[in-house]
């Protein structure tokens, strides 16, 4: 029997039925820092990955390296680029090191086949074997020898993380992010440059940033963003590549947005002030890495918020909603996203303020079961699947069943849950557990004394409000119905005597 519910995150789909489920955060961030509209928990700490290389050029371009060395807009794409290691990349990237006196021996980024499968394929029957320069951050790489270059810093030591321009970028990349560079985690990306750790919603505030800069473009900083969006939009092909999807958004819509992926489900944007529309800042982070769910995952995000329609446009509608197909090149499914966003009113200051989704009101339900069962096992199942639940959400849960569970399983219960967000990478908005006051009691949160949820007194978990965001709702008690129609004081849900 087909199941009509339409579970919310990128699905991937093997005739009429969902054969896997991703899970995404999301956050898109305004030009004052405050997040606009959220999908998940978007406090979620990710590693930025090649998302980071617009900031990472930027030093270059500030420090006047451009008219130095007479860089042209295709190599400053390049220098951007996650790129395919087509011809033209490839020749972009060798006029860099060629104007700042370089040899493709100094590029420490390693070597793997081109991503473009018609270049690797090429490379192959010329009996040639890949070199760094195929590498797809080549081009940032080279970059980065021509800072150093002009600097006088050490050439073979540009990937430390100590080394000045490494430095640089993290103290940068802090600035934008409006966080303390001690709070932006590092270690080593793929190429072997440094790599950074941030929540995402932070990552999205980066963007904001960088396209309040575009934007305006009064300061030295503004001009060299301005600069490099211009490049990039300018000469998609070169920031991607064939059948890429930052090159086809790119060409499509580039005086509206500037799009840079990231390894492991990690997808930026700049949603540009061109045609009227506010600078704003995006950044997803499909949870489990998943290649194949980033960019459907980007595409219904720009969609939900009224960026651009795949529907009018093939090319884009391929990367919205691509097909399946098996080893006999038939059609067998297909992979989409609903990634429904919660928006935040204006002046909220990044509170939030809308209801809860049912998807993340039956997470709930089940974390508040698993609570009151006192099975730590449980408990940490359900959080591996509340993984759309904000953090405070989370924490003022754990608070409101201290009302019904009692101390001892509520307090093991918010060990259980700092354990598991330490491993898990995430945490409330404060960073820490809410203290449990020791003068709460069961009259301020009532009872259940039906054997339905419509039958709980006015006070009980289906009224329950969040004081910072009013987003608890019957959304709730809907969902306690759904998961078990006995209600939650059936015996499957209430606590044994204490």
């Amino acid at each position: 029997m087909r199941n009509p519910r339409q579970p919310e995150g990128v699905r991937v789909w093997r005739g009429d039925e969902i054969e896997s489920l991703h899970s995404v955060v999301a956050a898109i961030v305004d030009v004052d820092g405050r997040m606009v509209a959220r999908h998940g928990d978007p406090t979620r700490r990710a590693w930025l990955r090649s998302s980071a290389k617009p900031i990472q050029l930027l030093p270059l371009v500030e420090e006047g390296l451009v008219e130095e060395y007479g860089f042209g807009d295709e190599e400053l794409a390049v220098m951007a680029a996650s790129h395919n290691a087509e011809s033209f990349h490839l020749a972009a990237v060798r006029g860099i090191l060629e104007k700042a006196g370089l040899a493709e021996g100094m590029l420490r980024c390693g070597a793997h086949e081109p991503m473009s499968a018609l270049a690797a394929e090429e490379l192959r029957g010329r009996g040639e074997k890949p070199t760094p320069i195929h590498n797809n951050c080549s081009g940032k790489h080279a970059g980065m020898l021509a800072v150093c270059r002009a600097k006088g810093w050490p050439l073979d030591t540009y990937l430390d993380a100590d080394h000045p321009l490494q430095r640089r970028i993290w103290t940068l990349l802090a600035e934008l992010a409006a966080m303390a560079s001690g709070d932006v985690g590092r270690a080593v990306d793929g190429c072997g440059v440094v790599t950074f750790a941030l929540p995402v919603e932070a990552m999205a505030r980066v963007w904001a940033t960088l396209a309040a800069g575009d934007a305006r473009r009064g300061t030295g900083r503004e001009k060299a963003i301005g600069r490099i969006f211009d490049a990039m939009a300018a000469h998609p092909d070169l920031v991607a590549g064939t059948g890429r999807i930052d090159t086809d958004l790119l060409r499509r819509a580039g005086d509206r947005l500037i799009v840079k992926t990231g390894a492991e489900g990690v997808f930026c944007a700049s949603l540009r002030a061109g045609n009227g529309g506010e600078p704003l800042g995006l950044a997803l982070k499909v949870i489990d890495g998943a290649k194949r769910a980033q960019d459907p995952a980007l595409m219904a995000l720009l969609e939900e918020l009224g960026v651009l329609d795949s529907t009018a446009d093939p090319v884009l509608e391929a990367h919205a909603r691509p097909r399946l197909t098996n080893r006999t090149r038939t059609t067998v499914g297909r992979i989409d996203a609903r990634l429904s966003l919660h928006r935040t009113g204006a002046g909220s200051q990044g509170g939030r303020s809308e209801l809860l989704s049912v998807e993340e009101a039956a997470a709930i339900v089940r974390l508040g079961a698993a609570v009151a069962s006192g099975d730590a096992d449980r408990l940490t199942t359900a959080l591996e699947q509340a993984a759309d639940v904000d953090p405070d959400d989370i924490e003022e849960l754990l608070l409101q069943t201290y009302l019904f569970a009692g101390f001892p399983r509520t307090i093991n219960a918010f060990f259980t849950w700092q354990a598991w967000a330490s491993r898990d990478g995430r945490g409330g908005s404060s960073g820490r557990v809410a203290p449990i006051s020791a003068g709460a009691g069961r009259s301020s949160v009532g009872s259940c004394t039906g054997s339905t949820t419509s039958r709980c007194r006015s006070g009980s978990l289906d009224s329950i409000r969040r004081s910072r965001s009013g987003r608890w709702s019957r959304d709730t008690a809907k969902s306690w119905a759904a998961l078990d129609p006995r209600g939650p004081t059936s015996a499957s849900w209430r606590p044994s005597a204490r």
